[in-house]
């Protein structure tokens, strides 16, 4: 089974998502044929920074800040190097370089793991068994981006599902899906440290699953009557709305 990441250069997970890339490694290194890294590291994350200092999300400022400055010197690159995985840094997964260099992988799988690209229907039909997504909420009903910071400040399960992708946002079959918060859990970059392992271990079962079947879980069907997209908080006020349930951000 020929599996290609896509991570994100700079993400909210403490040591920039490390620990998800270290287990997948230790438990299915055999698969992954590369890796992209999504260049994000640019002046729209110092105002994203700015923007969450401003509306009082210190801790998640700070460690957006503490994993953009990391990523000069990116221990995930190491970690590339050392297993030996060849690696691309794009700034957009769509263009005819790097579907060219995607192909040449021939790829089964492609993985989505913390980015929020949009995949194009020339993408999405690249791997032979489909693009699959960790999306960071409880599917079905749950979209959209930082459902997991929605679900601890209303005292929701907080979790992340495995799905694969379609041209629609968080749509297409669900293959896992898993809670991974506990009882009163208020600290949401603790949440995001612990989900990242899990989330590991999660794709390397189903990668493992694949790799014997020579497909995809049947999975289930990605359908809701009541569905609750979500997105990251655009403004000051909605910031601050959060924080007040007790929330640490």
């Amino acid at each position: 089974m020929r599996v290609v990441l896509v991570m994100s250069q700079v993400n909210y997970v403490p040591k920039n998502y490390l620990p998800f890339l270290q287990t997948l490694l230790m438990e299915s290194k055999q698969h992954i044929a590369g890796i992209v890294f999504l260049q994000n590291r640019e002046f729209d994350l110092v105002k994203t920074i700015a923007a969450l200092c401003f509306a009082g999300a210190r801790k998640l400022s700070a460690q957006l800040f503490r994993n953009a400055s990391e990523s000069f010197i990116d221990p995930r690159m190491k970690l590339c190097v050392e297993n030996r995985i060849p690696t691309l840094m794009a700034k957009n997964l769509n263009t005819p370089d790097v579907l060219s260099w995607l192909a040449e992988k021939n790829p089964d799988i492609v993985v989505n793991a913390r980015t929020r690209c949009i995949y194009k229907r020339e993408l999405l039909q690249l791997p032979r068994l489909g693009c699959i997504n960790i999306h960071h909420g409880i599917l079905p009903q749950y979209r959209g981006t930082m459902c997991d910071l929605y679900a601890l400040s209303e005292g929701r399960d907080a979790g992340f599902s495995i799905h694969k992708m379609s041209e629609k946002l968080d749509d297409g079959k669900i293959l896992y899906v898993q809670d991974t918060s506990q009882a009163g859990e208020k600290d949401y970059l603790k949440h995001l440290e612990r989900s990242a392992t899990l989330e590991a271990k999660a794709l390397s079962k189903i990668i493992e699953e694949c790799s014997h079947t020579d497909n995809l879980p049947l999975g289930m069907e990605n359908n809701c009557a009541n569905i609750i997209y979500t997105k990251t908080p655009q403004s000051r006020t909605a910031m601050r709305t959060i924080l007040r349930t007790g929330v640490k951000a």
